[in-house]
C-alpha cells in the first residue's frame, strides 16, 4: 500500500535499505531518541529436542 501512495508502514530498516523509491526515517521520542522495539522469542518446549531448533535458540 505504501509503494502505491496509500499509507505508511513501521518496518524493520533491513527491509528497506535498498529501496530508494520508499522514503525512510528513524523514529525518535520527545528526547530524540530512536525508538527501540524489544523482540521475543516463543517456541514449545518439544521444539527443543530438535539438534537444529535448540542451536537457534542458544545462538539467539
Amino acid at each position: 500500500m505504501v509503494r502505491n501512495g496509500l499509507g505508511y508502514g513501521l518496518l524493520p530498516s533491513v527491509l528497506l535499505k535498498e529501496d530508494k523509491d520508499i522514503k525512510c526515517f528513524t523514529i525518535k521520542d520527545a528526547h530524540d531518541e530512536p525508538l527501540i522495539r524489544k523482540t521475543w522469542m516463543i517456541y514449545h518446549n518439544e521444539t527443543i529436542k530438535l539438534k537444529t531448533a535448540k542451536e537457534f535458540v542458544y545462538f539467539c
